[in-house]
């Protein structure tokens, strides 16, 4: 079950170029990012600990106490979920509120900074053709990310964040296949 990590580890290990390592820390600040994006803006989890604390409140409901000694736990389980479900519980939480055309424009912007990712390593090392391909998708992101901003929020949600960034990269990706193969 464990053996693709283990032989993964192990190849990093005998086999370490900063190429490797550049995109491996890149994938994982990314995840981490796109889950602390996620968590800020729906709650998920923090929604979940919620319903757990009404789930255990229905039930304890449910019994009824006899003793003393029943009703003063009954009191710590509540006095416990009141501390769990206070908003200043979690340190960590955090609400980001982005404007909705950063959005539209990191969203517009994102397949190219992440195919750039790919060339920061062989730019490092004197490839010569990587300083064009990285300096071509950071200009690509740039014209993306500007034309997401200015999409008019008025507009309908499925062109300012399907439409927009989804089809027009695609295109942008077919035209430069395209014309890649002409020459």
């Amino acid at each position: 079950m464990f053996q693709p990590f283990f032989d993964f580890v192990e190849k990093f290990a005998t086999d370490f170029s900063w190429k490797r390592l550049v995109i491996l820390v890149s994938l994982v600040i990314l995840a981490g990012t796109v889950f602390f994006l996620y968590e800020a803006q729906t709650a998920t989890y923090q929604l979940s600990k919620y319903e757990r604390a009404v789930t255990v409140l229905e039930k304890l409901e449910s019994l009824s106490p006899n003793s003393d000694e029943e009703k003063e736990v009954i009191n710590n389980i509540y006095t416990g979920l009141t501390g769990i479900t206070e908003s200043s519980s979690n340190p960590a939480t955090f609400s980001a509120h982005i404007p909705i055309e950063l959005k539209q424009a990191l969203l517009g912007a994102s397949p190219w900074l992440l195919f750039c990712l790919f060339f920061v390593p062989g730019y490092f090392k004197g490839n010569e053709e990587a300083p064009s391909i990285v300096g071509g998708t950071l200009a690509l992101a740039f014209i993306m990310g500007l034309g997401g901003y200015f999409i008019p929020v008025e507009w309908s949600s499925w062109i300012a964040f399907g439409l927009y960034p989804f089809g027009v990269n695609l295109l942008i990706l077919i035209l430069l296949i395209w014309f890649g193969n002409k020459e």
